[in-house]
């Protein structure tokens, strides 16, 4: 049996890499160090569905591990977007010096077995072999959001695709949870746009 955490990160992920789309981190192995300690704290009783934590980092980390927000105010300028192709589709982005400072910093962490029960994860046909040998947890998503943009808030594309059947989670919320999610989802479309790095 399997004690130490391994962390695999997921295959659309680009926090950790050159061209990022949404939240950037520039020292990924203090982040993996903070994040490891986080998980083996983490209590399991607040999970939203078995074995997809929903965990809270220091904010002290932001500055150790050099972390930028994932978002930023939506202007009404063409040219402060950028368009990038993500998850097989283009989209429209702000460019990363429009992200808005750091005040909440969290991470989507699924076990091993929970990920591998994700629809999305079983449509693409991602299996345990796909990953490094002993993982045992698998990053889906850093959070980091700014003064008055909902954490948990999800894209509409996204949100449409979780109630469609894209993720075990939505199967369990109530017809007044997912009006929340929906409400949430419509208000951060409006104000808000993930950002994206502008190589050129």
């Amino acid at each position: 049996m399997r004690t130490s955490i391994h962390i695999a990160v997921h295959s659309d992920l680009t926090a950790f890499g050159y061209n990022t789309i949404g939240t950037k981190v520039r020292r990924p192995g203090v982040f993996f160090k903070a994040l490891t300690t986080a998980i083996e704290n983490h209590d399991t009783g607040n999970d939203r569905a078995p074995g997809k934590h929903f965990i809270v980092l220091p904010l002290e980390l932001v500055e150790s591990a050099e972390v930028t927000a994932g978002v930023g105010k939506r202007t009404q300028n063409p040219d402060d977007f950028v368009l990038r192709c993500y998850r097989k589709r283009v989209g429209v982005y702000l460019k990363r010096e429009a992200a808005l400072p750091v005040s909440f910093l969290a991470c989507i962490v699924h076990t091993l077995e929970a990920y591998l029960k994700d629809p999305d994860v079983v449509e693409a046909g991602i299996t345990g072999w796909d990953l490094h040998a002993e993982a045992t947890h698998v990053i889906v998503a850093v959070l980091a959001n700014s003064e008055g943009v909902d954490a948990t808030a999800r894209t509409p594309f996204r949100l449409c695709s979780n109630i469609a059947g894209g993720d075990n989670e939505a199967e369990m919320w109530s017809l007044e949870d997912t009006r929340e999610v929906c409400r949430s989802s419509a208000e951060f479309a409006l104000d808000f746009c993930v950002v994206a790095d502008d190589p050129e």
